[in-house]
């Protein structure tokens, strides 16, 4: 049978994420092992989650290095066992020490990590060392602490064994009164030593010391001098006063590599420098704000939390652990620039894909370079550079980099009205990531919570009067504040106000796009082409700053028409001609690009006069309308097959992000055109039943990527196990399946994957999942299992709001009462939740 080729994308892009399988114990045969064994190594697991799939390869490895069993328990099966070991989060690692004494992993999920651990806690508190076993003993793990302490000295000996015992879950430790050894390795006693094999150096504490200086010592030298930066950490790093120098790697042979190479220097300014390394795979979204190109790998820059400079390391440059080569031959460094903008049109290589030819950008504000000094506070400058690589991934959409990563940190460097609204969305940004997206009325009393509103309010208040004056400066200010605001009111569940605030910055944008150019309000040079009428162009290609406001403001209103608004603001759009095989050296940001520019164009039809020629004969129709919808199907149906023909052969290179992205924004504009299709003369609800096949399409992609990628189910406003991201995505198409497609099978599948969904913006998969169901079992009230719907019982429109604090949703749906579609019931009912 010939493989479904959207199948054989998805198993090429995701080959690399296929991984080992578990092989679970029971409860009776966990506590046998343990009674049995001295030492037990136990994950704790549950199977569906990515975290745990991906230790499962890692396990096997560990297992691999070790004489004693190392097991795993499934903690969906034995939720009892897991329960009585404190286990709530997953995967969870304990050495158990017989039955009664267990030992937590706090480290990677990494065997490279894993195994020293168990080896470290496998031995005595204090090994005996002498000059036969030094190196076997300080090769065990990445540091080691040796007391070179004489037999009778008593005092320094017991006071080490007890800081000994107390961290040596996470050291080694060993102490020896052999002169020979002491003589070797130069070291007079008493003194303590930090042995560091992975970067080949040591550290030396001599003399006489108190219990509190040995501690103090062993967690400073305990620290790696090279840390993997985490988001367990990055808080640390942030609000520290030293700067940050970021080693951008992807594996860790590469990783031990740096930390080896770039000791020397780190030790030699570690006053002043603080080095990290970091997952480039896992973090590659920061590269931009740090001024590095994402994808090239390793890579290097310094950043200055308190002036908020950055200094990237040029990306042809190979990394050298060197401090003397800029300044020992007479020349200028040149380690300290930007790389050049994608926009000035150098030629492709291998390493840099084909870009479009560049365009002349018209700035709002005099462009300033990033490294100029963020004014604030330890607190704002570290929420500024968290918002950078945290929150503006989340944020921005596929074709909105161009405002979120250049134009409003720009202006958020000049600007206290908008610098204030970054640092109160990056605060409750924070939060909200803090608290998993959970969300419950007593929120409002959360410390976090209210001083993020508190952040909010302010920036309200400093707005309000800074529009007591009008001016252009102004109006600008107010046009880019409001997208930081909606987003603010998404993150705090308060949907209305979000519309309120893209829909009042959209129509100042649209009236200061239509001012004359000799007006002083103006924003824009007056052109024909923005002259017609109040419809602003949305071009396929930003040109200036404001088509890149236009742009978001466009994707915020496509948002609220799937969800609750009748009509789409209006907007001049323009499809270019359509290829029959889209060029293969497009970049991902080119084709969302495309994707975007249809999806807005189709919803200038479908929410627009169009949508009430649906009860209506198509004789009885305009010929305009008829003709407008019949150009825009062929255009559309015509772009989406040589998409997909792109995707055929692209796929295989796609990132699992990338992948499900992509996919929502490919069944959106599917969705949209299904909508466009029965926008004239089609009043029954049966005529959904000729997509079928379409719905089942939809929803086979959807398993297929959820599956792939390890989505699992939650309960509405629990914890958030798919990240929130404000692109609109894969709930609404099937939240649509759900509620048009009365295929029985197909539409509770769709109502299975809102459930792993998330949270896209103002769409909730696990919300929306309640309310499919319900609307399922209306319509189907009185049917046979398999048997059609009868048109009768089918939904036409119907409407939805979300109450969150009473946890309702409050819904209506109508019903034709005749078959000319003259008259309707509604039924309106508050589905809980």
């Amino acid at each position: 049978m010939k493989m479904h080729l959207f199948a054989r994308v998805i198993l090429a892009g995701l080959a690399a994420a296929a991984h080992a399988q578990w092989q679970h114990v029971s409860d009776v045969e966990f506590q046998s092992l343990v009674d049995l064994n001295d030492l037990t190594l136990t994950a704790f697991v549950a199977p569906w989650t990515a975290p745990c799939q991906s230790l499962a390869s890692e396990w096997a490895a560990v297992k691999s290095h070790l004489t004693y069993p190392a097991i795993s328990i499934d903690c969906t099966v034995n939720q009892t066992l897991c329960a009585a070991h404190n286990v709530h989060s997953y995967p969870a690692i304990r050495l158990f020490r017989g039955p009664h004494e267990s030992v937590r992993y706090r480290g990677p999920r990494k065997a490279s990590a894993i195994v020293p651990f168990v080896r470290r806690v496998s031995l005595p508190a204090v090994s005996e060392v002498n000059l036969k076993n030094i190196t076997r003993l300080t090769g065990i793990d990445r540091v080691t602490f040796v007391a070179f302490v004489k037999e009778e000295d008593h005092s320094m000996r017991s006071k080490f064994i007890r800081i000994a015992k107390k961290y040596q879950d996470q050291f080694v430790f060993g102490i020896s009164d052999d002169k020979r050894l002491a003589e070797k390795e130069k070291i007079t006693f008493p003194s303590l030593v930090s042995y560091m094999t992975d970067v080949g150096d040591r550290e030396i504490l001599p003399g006489t010391v108190s219990q509190s200086v040995i501690e103090k010592f062993v967690l400073e030298a305990g620290k790696p001098l090279i840390d993997e930066l985490t988001r367990r950490n990055e808080i640390n790093y942030m609000s520290s006063h030293k700067l940050l120098a970021y080693i951008f790697v992807t594996d860790d042979n590469d990783r031990a590599l740096f930390r080896r190479k770039l000791h020397p220097i780190a030790k030699q300014y570690k006053d002043y420098v603080n080095f990290v390394t970091i997952d480039g795979d896992e973090y590659g979204h920061m590269t931009t704000g740090l001024g590095l190109h994402r994808g090239h790998y390793p890579s290097f820059t310094v950043y200055s939390a308190w002036k908020d400079q950055v200094f990237p390391y040029p990306a042809a440059k190979r990394i050298e652990a060197d401090s003397k080569r800029c300044t020992s031959t007479g020349r200028k460094c040149d380690g300290y620039e930007f790389p050049k903008d994608s926009s000035s049109g150098s030629a492709s290589t291998a390493l840099s894909p084909p870009q479009q030819s560049p365009v002349s950008f018209q700035h709002l504000f005099q462009p300033n370079s990033i490294s100029k000094p963020f004014q604030g506070n330890t607190q704002e400058r570290r929420i500024f550079h968290r918002f950078q690589y945290c929150t503006v991934p989340a944020f921005a959409g596929g074709s909105e980099t161009g405002f979120w990563t250049k134009l409003v940190l720009k202006v958020g460097h000049e600007e206290p009205v908008v610098r204030n609204a970054i640092i109160a969305l990056g605060t409750l940004h924070e939060d909200y990531q803090d608290r998993c997206g959970k969300y419950s009325p007593q929120l409002i009393d959360d410390q976090s919570y209210r001083h993020a509103l508190k952040l909010y309010g302010g920036a309200l208040r400093d707005l309000n009067q800074r529009l007591n004056t009008p001016s252009s400066t102004n109006a600008k200010l107010a046009i880019i504040s409001s997208i930081l605001f909606a987003c603010f009111e998404v993150l705090r569940r308060n949907n209305m106000a979000a519309v309120i605030h893209y829909q009042q910055g959209m129509r100042e944008l649209i009236r200061q796009m239509n001012l004359p150019q000799d007006n002083d309000n103006s924003l824009t040079p007056y052109s024909p082409e923005q002259s017609s009428g109040s419809r602003p162009t949305f071009r396929e290609i930003p040109q200036d700053e404001l088509d890149e406001l236009l742009r978001v403001f466009a994707r915020y209103d496509i948002q609220a028409c799937t969800f609750s608004k009748e009509r789409a603001e209006p907007l001049l759009t323009q499809i270019g001609q359509v290829p029959r095989i889209l060029p293969t050296n497009l970049t991902l940001s080119q084709v969302r690009n495309h994707l975007d520019n249809l999806l807005v164009s189709v919803y200038q039809l479908v929410k627009s006069d169009a949508r009430m020629y649906r009860y209506w004969k198509k004789d009885a129709v305009p010929v305009e309308w008829q003709t407008r919808r019949q150009e825009a199907l062929d255009i559309f149906d015509a772009w989406m097959a040589a998409l997909e023909n792109f995707f055929s052969i692209q796929g295989p290179r796609l990132g699992r992000a990338d992948i499900k992205s992509l996919l929502g924004l490919r069944l959106q504009i599917k969705t949209a055109v299904m909508m466009l299709k029965v926008c004239v003369d089609c009043g029954p609800e049966t005529t959904f039943d000729a997509f079928t096949d379409d719905f089942e399409d939809m929803v086979s992609k959807v398993e297929q990527v959820t599956t792939a990628l390890s989505l699992a189910e939650t309960m509405p406003l629990e914890d958030e196990l798919t990240p929130f991201t404000m692109e609109l995505g894969i709930i609404h198409p099937l939240f649509f399946t759900a509620c048009k497609c009365r295929d029985w099978g197909i539409r509770r599948r769709a109502v299975a994957q809102l459930k792993r969904a998330g949270k896209e913006g103002v769409w909730e998969g696990p919300i929306m999942a309640v309310l499919a169901q319900r609307i399922i079992e209306l319509e189907e009230e009185g049917v046979s299992p398999g048997e059609p719907v009868p048109e009768a019982n089918r939904f036409h429109e119907i409407r939805k709001n979300v109450d969150y604090d009473s946890r309702q949703i409050l819904f209506e749906a109508t019903t034709a009462l005749d078959a000319a579609w003259k008259n309707f019931s509604v039924h309106r009912e508050a589905v809980p939740f």
